[in-house]
This record gives C-alpha cells, sequence and structure tokens, in this order.
C-alpha cells in the first residue's frame, strides 16, 4: 500500500508551532527552502485539516505572517487534533481512500471473497481493479488489525475483525481513553497516540454517547519538535528484525523538498544497519545510531532523523552475534555522553563548574539556577560551597555537547575544569563580546 508523504506538512507545521508569527511569510517559505507557492498550498491543506476538526479559525495570516491563534489551555488539544487528521489524510494515496472505503463498506455486510470485492469496484466505483491491486488493500487492511482472513483454504474470505473498543463496558472504555490519553501526553508526545485518542473519543459518542473529558492537566509541550515520531516505527521494525536499510540523508546546507528521484547538494545515500534510536527531551530531537554496511573501523554513526529523508528497508539481515556487538557498542559510547556522542572511542573528562545564584528575599527562594542544574544535570553532583555558589561535577565522554547547556546559563556558569573547556567557553564569549562591539 502505497504511503503519501508528508514531509512538507510535517516542518510546516514544527515551524507554525515555534514561530508565533515572528517571520513573514517570504522569510517562511525561504527557511523551509520552499517557493511561495508550494508554502500555500501546505497551508491551504493545514487549513482543510483545521476545518475537520472545528479549528477553522486557529490560522491565520495577519500582517504578512501566518500564526496559530491559540492559547496556552486549548493549544495540546488543537495540536492533537490536526496531527491526527494530517496523518490520516498522508496515511494512504487519496486515490486509493474511496476503494478502501468500498472494501469496508462491503464487508459491513458479511464476509466476501476477493472476486466479490473486485467487482464491487466495477459496479459502485466504475473502476477496473486486478487481483494483486485489490489483495494489497486486503493486506493492507489485514496489517492494520481491521480485517481477518476466515480460512486457510482457497476461496478465501475475509471479514471485519471486532474491535477491542465494542468488547468493553462504558466504564472500561473511560479508564482505556484516561489511560491512552496520560501514556500520550506525559512522557513524550505521540502522534500515533493521538490517533488512537481520536478514534476512541469517536467511537465512544457515535456508539455509546459518551463524552470523553478531559483527564490529563500536565501535557507535553513541545509537541512542534518531535515530528518525526513516525519515522522510528518503520526503523524501529528494522531494528528487530537486524535488517539492514537504505536511506537518503540530508546535511543542513542540502535542499529539504527537492524530489527524491535525485540526490540534493549536500545529501547522501548508503545502506547502513540501524541499532538504536535515541530522544532527546531536553532538545527535542530524535537521533538514529547505525554503522555503516562495510565498517572501516567499529564505531558507529549518528543521524538525525529530521534529515532522514527516505527510508528503504532491505531484505538483508545481520548475524546476531554481530548485531549484538554492535549494540554493546552503542552501549559503551552513549553511556557517558550528555546527548549522543559521536566520540566512540574517547575517554572519560570531569568537568567542574561553579555557578553563582541569587538567594531570595522575605523567606522565599529564587535559586532557579540550583533548580534548573538538578532538572538538567543528568547524572552530574552538586556539592555546596558558599552562600550563593555551589559546585557541579559531571564525568563525560564529550565535552562539545555540554559546551551549549554551559553556555545558556550566561555568567551563572564557570567551568573550572578542564582547561581545554574553559578557553573554548572563554572563547566563545569573545566572540560575543566582538559581535556586540561592532554595532
Amino acid at each position: 500500500m502505497a504511503r503519501e508523504n508528508f514531509k512538507r506538512e510535517q516542518e510546516v507545521l514544527r515551524t507554525l508551532f515555534l514561530d508565533g508569527g515572528a517571520m513573514t511569510r517570504r522569510q517562511f517559505a525561504a527557511q523551509l527552502g520552499l517557493s511561495m507557492e508550494s508554502l500555500d498550498k501546505v497551508l491551504s491543506e493545514i487549513k482543510r485539516a483545521l476545518d475537520a476538526v472545528g479549528c477553522d479559525d486557529q490560522l491565520r495570516c495577519e500582517k504578512g505572517s501566518y500564526i496559530f491563534a491559540r492559547d496556552r489551555r486549548s493549544s495540546s488539544e488543537m495540536v492533537q487534533k490536526v496531527l491526527s487528521v494530517i496523518y490520516r489524510m498522508k496515511a494512504v494515496r487519496q486515490t486509493e481512500i474511496e476503494r478502501i472505503i468500498l472494501i469496508l463498506r462491503q464487508l459491513q455486510q458479511g464476509c466476501q471473497t476477493l472476486p466479490r470485492l473486485i467487482d464491487s469496484f466495477m459496479d459502485e466505483l466504475k473502476v477496473e481493479v486486478d487481483r494483486k491491486t485489490a489483495q494489497t488493500y486486503i493486506d493492507y487492511l489485514i496489517e492494520v488489525g481491521i480485517v481477518s482472513c476466515n480460512n486457510k483454504k482457497r476461496p478465501f474470505r475475509y471479514s471485519l475483525k471486532p474491535s477491542l473498543f465494542e468488547l468493553l463496558a462504558n466504564a472500561e472504555l473511560e479508564e482505556l481513553y484516561s489511560f491512552v490519553e496520560f501514556a500520550a501526553n506525559t512522557d513524550v508526545f505521540s502522534a500515533a497516540g493521538c490517533l488512537m485518542l481520536d478514534s476512541l473519543a469517536m467511537y465512544m459518542r457515535q456508539k455509546r454517547g459518551i463524552e470523553a473529558g478531559i483527564q490529563v492537566t500536565y501535557k507535553y509541550n513541545y509537541f512542534g519538535r518531535i515530528l518525526d515520531e513516525y519515522i522510528c516505527h518503520e526503523l524501529l521494525d528494522s531494528i528487530s528484525k537486524r535488517k539492514k536499510i537504505r536511506i537518503i540523508y540530508g546535511g543542513k546546507e542540502s535542499s529539504r523538498y527537492r524530489s527524491f528521484s535525485g540526490e540534493s547538494q549536500g545529501s547522501h545515500r548508503g545502506v547502513i544497519i540501524p541499532v538504536r534510536i535515541v530522544y532527546d527531551h531536553q532538545y527535542g530531537r530524535w537521533y538514529l545510531l547505525a554503522f555503516k554496511d562495510r565498517p572501516r573501523k567499529e564505531t558507529y554513526d549518528v543521524y538525525r532523523i529530521e534529515r532522514i529523508k527516505q527510508i528503504e528497508p532491505l531484505e538483508q539481515t545481520v548475524d546476531e552475534a554481530v548485531f549484538k556487538r554492535m549494540i554493546d557498542s552503542v552501549r559503551t559510547g552513549i553511556d557517558r555522553s550528555w546527548v549522543v556522542s559521536t566520540v566512540t572511542q574517547a575517554e572519560e573528562v570531569e568537568v567542574v563548574v561553579r555557578f553563582w545564584f541569587a538567594t531570595g528575599t522575605g523567606g522565599t527562594s529564587a535559586n532557579y539556577i540550583r533548580e534548573r542544574v538538578e532538572r538538567e544535570g543528568r547524572w552530574g553532583t552538586i556539592e555546596p560551597e558558599g552562600e550563593n555558589t555551589f559546585i557541579y561535577r559531571i564525568a563525560i565522554t564529550d565535552m562539545s555537547e555540554i559546551k551549549s547547556w554551559l553556555l545558556s546559563f550566561g555568567s551563572a556558569a564557570e567551568v573550572m575544569e578542564p582547561e581545554i573547556l574553559r578557553h573554548i567557553i572563554i572563547n566563545e564569549w569573545e566572540q560575543v563580546e566582538r559581535h556586540y562591539a561592532n554595532l
């Protein structure tokens, strides 16, 4: 079953969520590497998705900028609805949707054989469909769990599978809805969870007359950063079966939306062995850790999933013992890395940082610096030093990853050790000073 690619919608949604109307329409298109016409086409499709879920006034163009007119209370609910519609619109090609609907409508009347379903295409849609194509539709519906084959001998007869929802009492449905909403929103936001929530809410409303209420008050706030989740399911399938994959991967300098028929500038294609997927909650990024098919050395490569343009699973598999060595190598490489280190053979280095903070007045603590270090400082330790300072220590394998985190504290952080990292931070701030001196 052919799937539609929705890379453009994915990137436009991410930018809409993060931008907040700061860029003009022309800057928006340039940021994404799209023409103005292509941007308008994608936004028109998103607008139709919003209209379909009753959010027709959410996307607006004001003073030459596109913005989501949302408030904090309703933003996560709106995102959930939009993602559900976009994922459904792009699940299969538009030309195949009416044929799948026809098959489901026929199966609602009872068991059907494949020849009878083929005849219905001509009778109702006036379209001639060969046996192989019709079987592809049936196999897709079996794969997603909607249809089952009732016998193992010809002629095969197909019927609709009873939904899990139909087997549950009303109280159990409400309990399931609460659990799915919690799981889909409070750990790492899940588009697949959005789809299940939407389907469950629709069934409860239409079949049982139950309105699903909001159960979770806290929801994941960085939904705009993790729209690459859909790729992970395909990668995880290849990892579980130890299969190789062929990818087209683009770097920062490549044009994002050039046709897959030819390699864009700065991109490359090759066969790799996927081993592990990592999600970095702090920066909102997915990473794929993989080995080249014929590596010159036993080190893995790190791929940003948002830059993977195309994935083609292959039938070639990796020997179980070899794959286990790859897993062990990856585990060792990221055991003491700040995010996902590309340095796989480095020794651990202890980083020592002095943090400065101001104490609050009136009996309240304003030590948000320490609270942030405790929250984001991974496995590092904190040692009280003075009334307004504390020492933070952490052993890591790649200092380049922690640099941006330390810089985000501004003058509240001073690197004490190692000397090389101290000089790197000093050079960064000297460059900042030069930039401002030229204004």
